[in-house]
């Protein structure tokens, strides 16, 4: 055997070999640890949770028992417990669950996990921070809020505004507008829980038409259903703006106030503005408007005709009858198919 041994390339696949099964055997031991270790935790979870999920509850009911100890290797699990109930329920079993949670001193042990290296840790601490409305927390979760990680960023953002709305729409509208990686209706969600404090600086921002945010921040308007005043939207529905400027305002126009501008736009060189000026008119038009919603609907777009329709349905003063004369009024076919598909639709 040894002397076979001698020859280099059996010398190889000998110790090949060897180190193969040992490494097979070694990555058993890993899988077997790994499981272990799984059901161990799982049973640990299950303890866990026959302890302290009946607390959690009677807590709903102001329960003033005496609490059992949280241990430090379960508080993840309560966290999650804990954030689970606050997200299912509202009002006073909110406050009745921080009240709890502040009987185990948790603002103390979230704050402890915000500097963890843990992301999920962190991110577990941001969520129950800002459920706790705990004030500590603000200069750790300000920086996270500028953190590059996308959902580091918006939970701390979405715990500064329970924190405090209005220091939160100063300070972070900025950089509301600035994430690109911050979708508007997901910030829309958060902000819509201090619509008030935020429309402030939204509309702010939009009154300065020069502004490289202008468009962001109209989206955002649009996405929390804002009213922006006549004075705002003047300068944003110029024919010298640019096209997204011009249509993301007409979204958010709501005032007749600003209507004969909107009528100019009806001739406008893009086509996905007059769609947007056929929406409009549909919303706030008058009778007047009428006809030049009839004139649209012979639009050489296809879109800009359909919207036309759709804004004649919408009017709220035009009678089935005038809908019916106008339509067997129309010469033009391109105008006269785009109302039978209005009909065709149940529309009318």
């Amino acid at each position: 055997m040894y002397a076979a041994l001698s020859d280099p390339y059996l010398r190889l696949a000998f110790w090949g070999g060897v180190t193969t099964v040992l490494l097979s055997v070694l990555i058993v031991f890993l899988i077997l640890y790994l499981r272990l270790n799984l059901v161990l935790r799982q049973r640990r979870e299950q303890a866990f949770l026959r302890v302290w999920r009946p607390i959690l509850m009677r807590a709903l009911s102001n329960s003033q028992e005496i609490l059992p100890s949280l241990l430090k290797v379960d508080e993840v699990s309560f966290f999650k417990l804990w954030n689970y109930l606050h997200c299912s329920l509202r009002g006073e079993a909110s406050t009745a669950l921080n009240l709890l949670a502040r009987r185990l001193q948790c603002e103390a042990r979230a704050l402890e996990m915000l500097k963890s290296r843990d992301r999920a840790k962190r991110l577990l601490a941001i969520l129950s921070l800002g459920q706790l409305r705990e004030g500590n927390a603000w200069d750790g979760l300000v920086e996270d809020a500028q953190s590059a990680d996308g959902p580091v960023s918006i939970n701390a953002l979405h715990a500064l505004v329970k924190i405090d709305a209005e220091a939160a729409a100063r300070l972070l509208t900025p950089l509301l507008l600035q994430r690109a990686d911050w979708q508007p209706a997901r910030i829309a969600g958060i902000v819509q829980e201090a619509r008030s404090a935020f429309s402030v600086t939204l509309l702010e921002v939009a009154t300065h038409a020069d502004s490289e945010y202008l468009l962001r921040a109209l989206r955002l308007i649009e996405a929390l259903r804002l009213a922006p005043p006549p004075a705002t939207l003047l300068p944003l529905l110029g024919v010298q703006q640019a096209n997204e400027i011009i249509c993301a305002a007409l979204r958010v126009t709501g005032s007749p106030q600003v209507l004969v501008q909107v009528r100019r736009l009806a001739t406008h060189g893009d086509w996905t503005v007059r769609v947007q000026v056929a929406r409009t008119l549909g919303r706030i038009g008058e009778r007047c408007d009428v006809d030049l919603l009839a004139g649209l609907l012979k639009d050489e777009q296809w879109w800009v005709r359909f919207r036309a329709a759709k804004a004649l349905v919408a009017l709220p003063f035009l009678a089935r009858a005038e809908f019916d004369s106008l339509r067997d009024a129309t010469t033009d076919r391109y105008a006269h198919d785009m109302l039978d598909q209005v009909f065709a639709e149940g529309q009318r």
